[in-house]
């Protein structure tokens, strides 16, 4: 499925790929201390594009962050950049671009791979128009979970006033 991101670009990074980094590495069981390289430099590296009058947004809607892998040569699948992608993730929170990499403030993420001259990550934060409407999502999902637990429990109180002792009540 091929399909365009539609909305607003809120953010745009360009950021140099400081650690080229494989998602296979980290599963082969990379040292700590390695990995925290890693994380300090995607973290430094955010730091210096924002120092450049890159600053963070105000963000009151739900985003996509879409993340463009262009490599010299040797490409990694798109799924082995996952790693990087939440390096730079959270490196855009630690910084204060976004408010955080929860479902509440970003509704997915999308890795294109290019080949191209330099390395490098395109970063764009792409608002899907929805206001950060997790919450409430969340509220009503808590309704019907209590309107079910209320049916189940009807149930059962039904059947032991019917003389059904041997119902347990139990919560759903």
């Amino acid at each position: 499925m091929n399909e365009e991101l539609t909305g607003q670009t809120i953010f745009k990074y360009e950021l140099d790929m400081v650690h080229k980094v494989s998602t296979n590495e980290i599963y082969a069981g990379c040292h700590y201390s390695k990995r925290v390289k890693y994380k300090d430099g995607y973290r430094w590296e955010m730091k210096r594009v924002l120092s450049n009058g890159m600053y963070p947004i105000q963000q009151d809607k739900r985003i996509h962050i879409k993340f463009t892998f262009i490599f010299i040569n040797r490409p990694f699948d798109a799924s082995n950049c996952s790693y990087m992608a939440k390096l730079i993730e959270d490196a855009l929170k630690l910084n204060g671009v976004i408010k955080d990499d929860s479902i509440e403030y970003v509704s997915g993420v999308t890795f294109n791979i290019i080949i191209g001259e330099q390395n490098k990550i395109i970063i764009e934060g792409i608002s899907n128009g929805s206001v950060l409407n997790y919450q409430s999502d969340r509220k009503s999902i808590m309704q019907l979970r209590r309107k079910s637990e209320n049916k189940a429990a009807k149930s059962a109180i039904k059947r032991i006033c019917k003389g059904d002792r041997g119902t347990r009540l139990e919560r759903v």
